[in-house]
Protein backbone atom coordinates (compact mmCIF):
# COMPACT_ATOMS: atom_id res chain seq x y z
CA UNK A 1 0.00 0.00 0.00
CA UNK A 2 1.69 2.60 -0.84
CA UNK A 3 1.86 5.40 1.99
CA UNK A 4 3.28 8.74 0.33
CA UNK A 5 6.24 10.03 0.53
CA UNK A 6 5.70 12.54 3.46
CA UNK A 7 4.62 9.85 6.06
CA UNK A 8 7.31 7.72 4.93
CA UNK A 9 9.82 9.78 6.11
CA UNK A 10 8.22 10.19 9.64
CA UNK A 11 10.58 8.54 12.25
CA UNK A 12 10.44 6.75 15.51
CA UNK A 13 7.16 4.88 14.11
CA UNK A 14 7.66 1.03 15.97
CA UNK A 15 5.51 -1.74 14.89
CA UNK A 16 3.59 -3.17 18.27
CA UNK A 17 4.86 -5.85 19.64
CA UNK A 18 1.82 -8.16 19.78
CA UNK A 19 -0.04 -8.09 17.06
CA UNK A 20 -3.80 -8.47 17.54
CA UNK A 21 -3.96 -11.12 14.15
CA UNK A 22 -2.50 -13.99 13.57
CA UNK A 23 0.70 -14.63 12.09
CA UNK A 24 1.30 -15.24 8.93
CA UNK A 25 -1.37 -13.09 7.90
CA UNK A 26 -1.10 -10.55 4.84
CA UNK A 27 -3.80 -8.26 3.28
CA UNK A 28 -6.37 -8.46 2.73
CA UNK A 29 -7.13 -10.71 5.88
CA UNK A 30 -10.86 -11.50 4.28
CA UNK A 31 -11.46 -12.00 0.71
CA UNK A 32 -15.06 -11.68 0.59
CA UNK A 33 -16.61 -8.26 -0.12
CA UNK A 34 -16.59 -6.38 3.65
CA UNK A 35 -16.97 -2.55 2.44
CA UNK A 36 -17.07 -0.37 5.24
CA UNK A 37 -15.77 -2.61 7.71
CA UNK A 38 -15.89 -2.66 11.98
CA UNK A 39 -13.94 -5.22 14.05
CA UNK A 40 -15.36 -5.53 17.47
CA UNK A 41 -13.47 -8.27 20.01
CA UNK A 42 -15.86 -10.60 21.99
CA UNK A 43 -15.57 -11.53 25.72
CA UNK A 44 -14.44 -14.82 24.46
CA UNK A 45 -11.57 -13.45 22.08
CA UNK A 46 -13.58 -13.70 18.80
CA UNK A 47 -13.40 -11.04 16.13
CA UNK A 48 -16.83 -10.02 14.51
CA UNK A 49 -16.44 -7.95 11.28
CA UNK A 50 -19.55 -6.04 9.98
CA UNK A 51 -20.06 -4.31 6.96
CA UNK A 52 -22.15 -2.75 4.24
CA UNK A 53 -24.74 -4.86 2.62
CA UNK A 54 -26.26 -2.51 0.31
CA UNK A 55 -29.92 -4.51 -1.06
CA UNK A 56 -30.14 -8.05 -0.53
CA UNK A 57 -33.42 -9.79 0.52
CA UNK A 58 -32.33 -11.78 2.93
CA UNK A 59 -30.93 -9.66 5.75
CA UNK A 60 -29.00 -6.20 6.39
CA UNK A 61 -25.72 -5.39 7.14
CA UNK A 62 -23.04 -8.54 6.98
CA UNK A 63 -21.97 -10.21 10.33
CA UNK A 64 -18.81 -12.85 10.08
CA UNK A 65 -16.62 -14.04 13.06
CA UNK A 66 -13.32 -15.80 13.39
CA UNK A 67 -12.07 -17.62 16.29
CA UNK A 68 -8.35 -18.02 15.70
CA UNK A 69 -7.70 -14.41 15.26
CA UNK A 70 -8.32 -13.72 11.60
CA UNK A 71 -6.81 -16.81 9.98
CA UNK A 72 -10.31 -17.95 9.21
CA UNK A 73 -13.76 -16.46 9.43
CA UNK A 74 -17.57 -18.01 8.57
CA UNK A 75 -20.79 -15.90 8.13
CA UNK A 76 -22.92 -15.15 11.19
CA UNK A 77 -25.54 -13.95 8.63
CA UNK A 78 -26.44 -10.44 9.18
CA UNK A 79 -27.19 -7.47 12.04
CA UNK A 80 -30.88 -7.16 10.76
CA UNK A 81 -32.46 -10.07 9.45
CA UNK A 82 -35.41 -9.40 6.79
CA UNK A 83 -38.00 -9.04 9.88
CA UNK A 84 -35.38 -7.11 11.89
CA UNK A 85 -35.28 -3.93 9.26
CA UNK A 86 -36.41 -0.75 10.80
CA UNK A 87 -40.50 0.35 10.64
CA UNK A 88 -39.42 3.69 9.24
CA UNK A 89 -36.95 2.21 6.54
CA UNK A 90 -37.16 1.83 2.98
CA UNK A 91 -36.12 -2.20 2.78
CA UNK A 92 -33.19 -0.98 0.94
CA UNK A 93 -29.56 0.06 0.91
CA UNK A 94 -27.88 -0.43 4.57
CA UNK A 95 -24.71 1.27 4.99
CA UNK A 96 -21.42 1.36 7.36
CA UNK A 97 -22.54 -0.64 10.28
CA UNK A 98 -20.50 0.09 13.57
CA UNK A 99 -20.41 -2.05 16.76
CA UNK A 100 -19.77 -0.51 19.88
CA UNK A 101 -20.17 -1.86 23.19
CA UNK A 102 -21.88 0.62 25.57
CA UNK A 103 -22.73 -0.81 29.27
CA UNK A 104 -24.02 -4.03 29.30
CA UNK A 105 -25.15 -3.89 25.75
CA UNK A 106 -23.75 -3.58 21.63
CA UNK A 107 -25.24 -0.57 20.05
CA UNK A 108 -25.08 -1.31 15.99
CA UNK A 109 -24.92 2.46 14.45
CA UNK A 110 -25.98 1.97 10.70
CA UNK A 111 -27.22 4.18 7.02
CA UNK A 112 -30.24 3.25 5.53
CA UNK A 113 -32.96 4.97 3.35
CA UNK A 114 -36.32 5.74 5.05
CA UNK A 115 -39.41 5.64 3.59
CA UNK A 116 -38.79 8.87 1.47
CA UNK A 117 -35.73 7.24 -0.13
CA UNK A 118 -33.63 9.73 2.66
CA UNK A 119 -30.59 8.15 4.29
CA UNK A 120 -30.91 8.32 7.88
CA UNK A 121 -28.61 6.90 10.79
CA UNK A 122 -30.03 4.21 13.05
CA UNK A 123 -29.59 2.31 15.91
CA UNK A 124 -30.03 -1.33 17.25
CA UNK A 125 -29.10 -3.00 20.37
CA UNK A 126 -28.22 -6.32 21.30
CA UNK A 127 -26.77 -8.65 24.40
CA UNK A 128 -23.77 -9.81 22.08
CA UNK A 129 -21.96 -8.83 19.63
CA UNK A 130 -23.16 -11.71 17.21
CA UNK A 131 -26.97 -10.29 18.20
CA UNK A 132 -29.60 -10.79 17.43
CA UNK A 133 -30.02 -6.74 17.32
CA UNK A 134 -33.13 -5.30 17.32
CA UNK A 135 -33.97 -1.40 15.94
CA UNK A 136 -34.82 1.12 18.59
CA UNK A 137 -37.93 2.47 16.02
CA UNK A 138 -36.88 5.52 15.00
CA UNK A 139 -34.16 7.23 13.21
CA UNK A 140 -31.33 8.50 15.41
CA UNK A 141 -30.62 11.23 13.05
CA UNK A 142 -32.63 12.66 10.10
CA UNK A 143 -32.43 15.66 8.06
CA UNK A 144 -35.30 16.67 6.06
CA UNK A 145 -32.76 18.21 2.94
CA UNK A 146 -29.71 15.96 2.84
CA UNK A 147 -29.16 12.16 3.32
CA UNK A 148 -26.58 11.78 6.47
CA UNK A 149 -24.40 8.16 6.78
CA UNK A 150 -21.23 6.77 7.93
CA UNK A 151 -21.67 7.23 11.51
CA UNK A 152 -19.39 6.39 14.30
CA UNK A 153 -19.19 6.32 18.28
CA UNK A 154 -16.69 8.39 20.32
CA UNK A 155 -16.53 8.65 23.54
CA UNK A 156 -13.78 10.85 25.36
CA UNK A 157 -11.62 9.66 28.04
CA UNK A 158 -11.37 13.47 29.39
CA UNK A 159 -14.84 14.45 29.88
CA UNK A 160 -16.36 11.06 29.54
CA UNK A 161 -18.87 12.41 27.08
CA UNK A 162 -20.20 9.77 24.68
CA UNK A 163 -20.45 11.84 20.99
CA UNK A 164 -21.62 10.74 17.44
CA UNK A 165 -20.13 11.83 14.35
CA UNK A 166 -21.20 11.35 10.32
CA UNK A 167 -21.41 12.40 7.20
CA UNK A 168 -23.80 14.99 5.64
CA UNK A 169 -23.79 13.49 1.98
CA UNK A 170 -24.11 16.84 0.73
CA UNK A 171 -22.05 15.57 -2.12
CA UNK A 172 -25.60 13.91 -3.33
CA UNK A 173 -27.28 17.25 -3.59
CA UNK A 174 -27.48 18.79 -7.26
CA UNK A 175 -25.63 21.08 -7.43
CA UNK A 176 -23.46 19.67 -5.38
CA UNK A 177 -22.26 21.78 -1.62
CA UNK A 178 -19.28 21.55 0.39
CA UNK A 179 -19.47 17.94 2.34
CA UNK A 180 -19.06 18.65 6.42
CA UNK A 181 -18.25 15.96 9.40
CA UNK A 182 -21.03 16.60 12.05
CA UNK A 183 -20.74 15.98 15.31
CA UNK A 184 -23.18 15.90 19.03
CA UNK A 185 -23.50 14.54 22.09
CA UNK A 186 -25.57 11.31 22.83
CA UNK A 187 -27.22 9.90 26.03
CA UNK A 188 -25.21 7.33 28.00
CA UNK A 189 -26.76 4.14 26.77
CA UNK A 190 -25.75 5.66 22.91
CA UNK A 191 -29.60 5.55 21.60
CA UNK A 192 -30.74 9.30 21.22
CA UNK A 193 -28.70 12.65 20.94
CA UNK A 194 -28.43 14.96 23.57
CA UNK A 195 -27.47 17.94 21.94
CA UNK A 196 -27.28 20.16 19.22
CA UNK A 197 -24.97 19.18 15.85
CA UNK A 198 -21.74 21.28 14.99
CA UNK A 199 -19.56 20.98 11.83
CA UNK A 200 -15.95 19.71 12.87
CA UNK A 201 -14.37 19.64 9.26
CA UNK A 202 -15.35 19.81 5.76
CA UNK A 203 -13.83 18.90 2.09
CA UNK A 204 -11.18 21.46 1.49
CA UNK A 205 -8.02 20.01 0.23
CA UNK A 206 -7.82 19.02 -3.53
CA UNK A 207 -6.72 15.35 -3.34
CA UNK A 208 -10.78 15.00 -1.07
CA UNK A 209 -12.64 16.06 -4.13
CA UNK A 210 -16.04 16.13 -3.85
CA UNK A 211 -16.38 14.54 -0.17
CA UNK A 212 -14.98 13.84 3.10
CA UNK A 213 -16.20 10.79 5.10
CA UNK A 214 -16.24 7.79 7.26
CA UNK A 215 -15.24 9.56 10.34
CA UNK A 216 -13.06 8.02 12.85
CA UNK A 217 -12.18 9.90 16.54
CA UNK A 218 -9.06 8.78 19.09
CA UNK A 219 -7.69 10.76 21.70
CA UNK A 220 -3.71 10.24 22.45
CA UNK A 221 -1.49 13.12 23.70
CA UNK A 222 -3.76 15.45 24.60
CA UNK A 223 -5.09 15.68 20.83
CA UNK A 224 -7.84 14.46 18.69
CA UNK A 225 -7.20 12.45 15.53
CA UNK A 226 -9.92 13.16 12.79
CA UNK A 227 -9.27 10.37 10.53
CA UNK A 228 -10.96 9.98 7.34
CA UNK A 229 -12.23 9.26 3.80
CA UNK A 230 -11.85 11.62 0.66
CA UNK A 231 -12.45 11.35 -2.64
CA UNK A 232 -14.42 9.17 -5.12
CA UNK A 233 -14.92 5.45 -3.46
CA UNK A 234 -15.09 3.33 -7.03
CA UNK A 235 -11.90 4.48 -8.18
CA UNK A 236 -7.89 4.88 -7.10
CA UNK A 237 -8.59 8.54 -5.49
CA UNK A 238 -10.06 7.11 -2.48
CA UNK A 239 -7.96 7.68 0.28
CA UNK A 240 -7.66 7.87 4.08
CA UNK A 241 -6.57 11.28 5.39
CA UNK A 242 -6.38 12.37 8.94
CA UNK A 243 -6.33 15.81 11.08
CA UNK A 244 -5.94 16.75 14.59
CA UNK A 245 -7.36 18.83 17.28
CA UNK A 246 -6.63 20.18 20.76
CA UNK A 247 -10.64 19.90 20.81
CA UNK A 248 -12.78 17.45 20.02
CA UNK A 249 -15.30 20.05 18.62
CA UNK A 250 -11.71 21.54 16.19
CA UNK A 251 -10.57 23.49 14.77
CA UNK A 252 -8.74 20.56 12.76
CA UNK A 253 -5.54 20.98 11.43
CA UNK A 254 -5.32 18.52 8.65
CA UNK A 255 -1.97 16.59 7.91
CA UNK A 256 0.24 18.21 5.54
CA UNK A 257 1.13 14.28 4.18
CA UNK A 258 -2.37 13.27 3.46
CA UNK A 259 -3.57 10.72 2.48
CA UNK A 260 -2.26 8.79 4.33
CA UNK A 261 -2.97 5.47 2.64
CA UNK A 262 -3.70 5.62 -1.25
CA UNK A 263 -3.75 3.12 -4.33
CA UNK A 264 -0.56 1.60 -5.31
CA UNK A 265 -0.17 -1.45 -7.98
CA UNK A 266 -1.89 -4.05 -5.91
CA UNK A 267 -4.61 -2.36 -4.58
CA UNK A 268 -7.77 0.23 -5.29
CA UNK A 269 -9.59 2.99 -3.58
CA UNK A 270 -8.66 1.79 0.16
CA UNK A 271 -10.74 3.66 2.54
CA UNK A 272 -13.71 3.72 5.40
CA UNK A 273 -10.86 3.45 8.42
CA UNK A 274 -12.05 2.02 11.62
CA UNK A 275 -9.13 2.26 14.61
CA UNK A 276 -9.13 -0.75 16.97
CA UNK A 277 -7.46 -0.43 20.63
CA UNK A 278 -5.54 -3.55 20.96
CA UNK A 279 -4.91 -2.99 24.47
CA UNK A 280 -0.88 -1.61 25.97
CA UNK A 281 -1.03 1.56 23.57
CA UNK A 282 -1.70 -0.79 20.40
CA UNK A 283 -3.87 0.62 17.79
CA UNK A 284 -4.58 -1.52 14.31
CA UNK A 285 -6.74 0.36 11.33
CA UNK A 286 -9.46 -1.55 9.85
CA UNK A 287 -10.53 -0.77 6.06
CA UNK A 288 -11.23 -1.84 2.83
CA UNK A 289 -9.82 -1.87 -0.67
CA UNK A 290 -10.04 -3.31 -4.18
CA UNK A 291 -7.38 -6.09 -5.07
CA UNK A 292 -7.02 -5.26 -8.78
CA UNK A 293 -5.80 -8.49 -10.03
CA UNK A 294 -9.28 -9.42 -9.30
CA UNK A 295 -10.65 -6.77 -11.71
CA UNK A 296 -13.91 -6.57 -9.85
CA UNK A 297 -15.85 -4.37 -7.27
CA UNK A 298 -15.36 -6.21 -4.11
CA UNK A 299 -14.00 -4.32 -1.15
CA UNK A 300 -11.93 -6.39 1.01
CA UNK A 301 -10.96 -6.21 4.83
CA UNK A 302 -7.28 -5.00 5.08
CA UNK A 303 -5.63 -4.15 8.04
CA UNK A 304 -2.59 -1.49 9.39
CA UNK A 305 -0.56 -1.81 11.90
CA UNK A 306 -1.21 2.08 13.53
CA UNK A 307 1.46 3.73 15.48
CA UNK A 308 2.86 7.72 15.74
CA UNK A 309 6.25 9.45 14.06
CA UNK A 310 8.44 11.91 16.62
CA UNK A 311 6.16 15.07 15.69
CA UNK A 312 2.85 13.69 16.67
CA UNK A 313 1.29 12.42 13.22
CA UNK A 314 0.27 8.71 12.79
CA UNK A 315 2.22 6.33 10.60
CA UNK A 316 0.51 3.47 8.84
CA UNK A 317 2.07 -0.07 8.22
CA UNK A 318 0.62 -2.17 5.58
CA UNK A 319 -0.01 -5.39 7.69
CA UNK A 320 2.37 -8.06 5.82
CA UNK A 321 3.03 -11.79 7.17
CA UNK A 322 4.69 -11.33 11.29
Amino acid sequence: MCLGAALLALTGCLRPSVPLLAKGLSNPILHWDAADPCVVKGDDGALYVYSTSGCDRDGSLHLRVSHDRGATWRSLGYVLSPDGRPSWGGGCDFWAPEVHRIGDRYVAYYSARDKDRRFCIGAAVADSPAGPFEDTGTPLVRDGRLGLIDATYFLDPKSGEPFLVWKEDANDLRPKEPTRLMMARLSPDGTSLAGDAAEIMRNDQPWEGDLVEAPQLLHRGGWYYLFYSGNAFFDDRYGIGVARSKSPWGPYEKFAGNPIVSSDETFSGPGHPFLFDAGGGRWEMFYHARLKSDGGPARMLMVSDLSWGDDGWPCVREAQPR
